[in-house]
Formats: C-alpha cells, sequence, structure tokens
C-alpha cells in the first residue's frame, strides 16, 4: 500500500513538473515588452501596417498608470492616473483610431474654493501662480526655447559640447534669466519631482512648445475615462497580447530575438524579428537580459523618484475645497514644498468627503511604506486647519514609480543622451518611454511614433 501511495505521489509529481516546464513557441515580426501608453501605441501601428506584434505585460490589463477609481455609490470615474493630453494631431488621430472621444479639460468648477496652504503647518498663502509677473516670465521662457533650444521640443537630443545653461539646475536657470514665476507654475504640470531641482534639460523637455501651447489655448484634452484608450485597444489586439506574463529569458542576435516569458505555470517561447522595449529600462525589468556591458553601464545610472496617487475619504474635509501644497518664499523661493510630501489634494463630486491625492518622494519606495506617511500628513492637517479629527481611509492607492528617471548633470555633459539614443537598433532591438521622452503619455506616442519607421524596415 505504501509502495502505491508513493507511486501515485510520484506519477502527480511528474504531471505537475511537466505542466511547470509545458511551453509553446509563437512567431512573430516585433516583440512588444511592456503594454502601457508607448507599448500599447506601438502595437496598434504596426498591427494597422499589417506587421504581427505579440505585447508581454505583466499586469493583468493594458495602459500602465492609466488608472480610474469607480465609485462605488454613483459609478461615476475618476482618472487616478493619466489625466490630461496634448491637442495635437497625433493625440487627436490615436483616439479617433481607438473609438474614443476627447474634449478640452475644463478647471473651472463653479463654487470650488481652491486654496494654497502649506499642507505640513495649516498656513493659508496667496496663490503663486497669481504672480502678474507671470505671463511676462512665460513669454521671456518660450522666447528662450525657441531662440536656443528647439532641438529639445521633440526629445533629449543634446549638441556636443553640452550648452552649460540646460546642466544648471532649472532654479538656477530661472533665477539667471529672471524668470522665477514659471517654476511653480511648471511644477503643477511635471508633479513627481521638485522642478527646481533638476537639470534644466529635464524641465524643458517635459514643459516643451506642445504643452505650453495646450495650456496657454486651454486645449488639454481628456476623457471621462482614459482607460477607455486601453479597453479600445485591448479588444483589437485581441490575443496578441500576453498578460500577467513575466520575462525569464532575453536573446537578442543581429537578425532575430527570443524571448521567453512566463504565465503562471506554463511557459511561452516567442521568437521575433525585432524586439521593442517599451517598460522602463531599470536593471529589476531587465532581469533575464543579455545586457550588453554598454547597455548596463547606461540603465544603472538612471534613477527615479516616487509618485504616487490616492483616492481617500475624510469626514472633516470641508465641502467643495482643494488644496495645493506650497510654502512661503521666505522657506523657499519658488514656494515649492519640496520632497517628500503632498503635491495636492483636489474635491471630487463623489459623496462621503472623497478626494484625490498625490504625493512625491525623493527616492522611489514601494507604496505600502508611503501610505501611512501619506495618511498622518492629511489627518495632521485638518486638525492643524480646524476642521476635525476624523481619520482618512485609503479608497484606492497608486505608484507610478520609478518616476520621472533622470541622469546626473555630469553624466549629461558627459555624452549620457548620445550614447543612450544610439543603442537604438542595435541587437535587433529599439527602446521608448519616459526615460527616453519624458513622463507624458502625448509626447510618448510622438516619440514612439518616430520609430516604427526604422522597427518596420526590413520587416
Amino acid at each position: 500500500m505504501l509502495f502505491r501511495k508513493s507511486q501515485t505521489l510520484l506519477v502527480s509529481l511528474a504531471a505537475t513538473s511537466q505542466l511547470v516546464v509545458a511551453q509553446s513557441i509563437i512567431n512573430t515580426d516585433v516583440v512588444i515588452i511592456g503594454g502601457g501608453s508607448s507599448g500599447t501605441y506601438a502595437a496598434i501601428q504596426l498591427t494597422d501596417q499589417g506587421k504581427n506584434v505579440v505585447v508581454v505585460e505583466k499586469q493583468s490589463d493594458l495602459g500602465g498608470h492609466a488608472e480610474t477609481y469607480t465609485d462605488p455609490a454613483t459609478n461615476g470615474k475618476i482618472n487616478v492616473g493619466v489625466q490630461a493630453f496634448h491637442n495635437t494631431p497625433i493625440v487627436t488621430t490615436y483616439a479617433t483610431r481607438l473609438g474614443v472621444t476627447m474634449a478640452p479639460i475644463s478647471y473651472d468648477t463653479p463654487g470650488l474654493n481652491s486654496s494654497t496652504v502649506n499642507i505640513a503647518t495649516a498656513q493659508y498663502l496667496n496663490d503663486p501662480t497669481a504672480n502678474p509677473n507671470l505671463q511676462a516670465a512665460l513669454g521671456k521662457y518660450i522666447q528662450l526655447y525657441l531662440t536656443n533650444y528647439a532641438y529639445l521640443n521633440t526629445g533629449v537630443y543634446l549638441p556636443n559640447p553640452v550648452p552649460a545653461d540646460l546642466l544648471m539646475s532649472f532654479g538656477d536657470f530661472a533665477k539667471k534669466h529672471e524668470i522665477e514665476p514659471v517654476v511653480f507654475f511648471f511644477n503643477l504640470f511635471t508633479q513627481g519631482w521638485d522642478i527646481s531641482k533638476v537639470p534644466t534639460v529635464y524641465a524643458l523637455v517635459t514643459v516643451n512648445l506642445s504643452l505650453l501651447n495646450s495650456i496657454a489655448t486651454n486645449t488639454l484634452l481628456g476623457t471621462t475615462d482614459t482607460n477607455d484608450l486601453y479597453t479600445s485597444a485591448a479588444s483589437i489586439l485581441g490575443s496578441k497580447v500576453l498578460y500577467n506574463a513575466d520575462i525569464v529569458l532575453v536573446q537578442r542576435g543581429n537578425t532575430d530575438v527570443t524571448v521567453k516569458v512566463r504565465q503562471g505555470l506554463s511557459f511561452k517561447i516567442i521568437k521575433a524579428k525585432k524586439l521593442l522595449m517599451a517598460a522602463p529600462p531599470t536593471l529589476d525589468n531587465l532581469l533575464g537580459w543579455d545586457l550588453t556591458l554598454q547597455e548596463l553601464k547606461l540603465f544603472s545610472k538612471l534613477k527615479g523618484v516616487g509618485y504616487y496617487a490616492a483616492v481617500v475619504s475624510n469626514p472633516s474635509f470641508p465641502d467643495n475645497t482643494s488644496f495645493r501644497n506650497a510654502v512661503p518664499s521666505n522657506v523657499n523661493q519658488f514656494n515649492l514644498a519640496g520632497l517628500p510630501g503632498i503635491f495636492s489634494i483636489s474635491n471630487t463630486d463623489f459623496p462621503g468627503k472623497v478626494r484625490t491625492v498625490t504625493y512625491g518622494t525623493q527616492v522611489f519606495l514601494p507604496k505600502e511604506l508611503v501610505a501611512p506617511v501619506v495618511l498622518n500628513d492629511i489627518n495632521n492637517f485638518l486638525r492643524k486647519a480646524g476642521f476635525g479629527n476624523g481619520r482618512t481611509e485609503i479608497l484606492d492607492w497608486h505608484s507610478h514609480g520609478p518616476y520621472n528617471l533622470q541622469v546626473s548633470a555630469n553624466d549629461i555633459k558627459n555624452g549620457y543622451y548620445a550614447e543612450l539614443f544610439g543603442l537604438q537598433g542595435q541587437k535587433s532591438t529599439f527602446w521608448t518611454g519616459a526615460a527616453w521622452r519624458a513622463q507624458d503619455s502625448s509626447m510618448l506616442w510622438e516619440f514612439t511614433q518616430g520609430l516604427i519607421g526604422s522597427i518596420i524596415s526590413g520587416l
């Protein structure tokens, strides 16, 4: 009897072992790693041009940071992640292709009391964006851009030597060119860092002429649910997307690529002619890759901050109020509260005193470590402001990091981006995503579109 039980157990283990190692082979033109903004866009464009693609996505859906919260009481939706898009042909054409209607976003909500306040002390401050010199500073910034840095409007394409102004902090750049009022204003659109402290090149690449034009004309575009874009894309791509898939191995040659992925207990071998990496090129995301020494050197230098978005409720929130975090000018010339800290607490129309909150940290941390700090900061603010002692509850909580990947000014000076862009096409591999452009879907679609011709060439 014991022998039979042992024999049965061995047969069972053997069957399980076969299940674990079971694998199928998929042949395709292009394998795309990452089904976020860039990867999904590339998959649709390549499919529309008759190319076969396979998208490897570690999440259970497409969209990356395009998270949406649905209120259980009203079924209303809030875009917790990606919220706005530039009013450009590439954006409107893509939205039309996916059957999603976009419209200009209105930031004027009747009856809303929007205040600038030091969250840490509950001290109310004058709104820095009401500075009478802001419009003149914006005009000067645009003129500087057009005259000296137009090549940055489409990416981090730098001359050699890199101009010294691009290497100094954006705060110092603003002071040198007497455009200080733009710093706080820009940080509203580039949340996730303290823009005054990053090398100026990153500020110019992110706050480019396309973004400024959409802001100036009040034509930033949005949709009720950003995930509609990705739901539509998923329906078009169908089985071409491998969800909940982890990379096991990536081997690249001059004319072919092999990617091994695991989905649960099964493995798939993808044999492709070319690879497009659309996920952040962090070393964690590149485990199992046959990285060259140059790739390893470049990607190990990238560092990102932590950026988090939450939906919270607290009975002590005052009605119809939003709060923008700032500090007095004698604490910080640009009124920036700095990191770590809350960027904003924004009103919603949902019942139950529901608000959205954005928060940043100087280094990327797991969201579980950040959540208690955010809750404590909100509770302390409400108490110090005299609104009450209600406890804040997190309804939805997302990490968008590592965010705004960047390198040091010294690395930029020494030709980092020339080397980074030089990787395109090597070992049958192309690269896209925020590390090559900016943390902005509209810009990422534009950058990715520029790669499509090279990816298709030779297929």
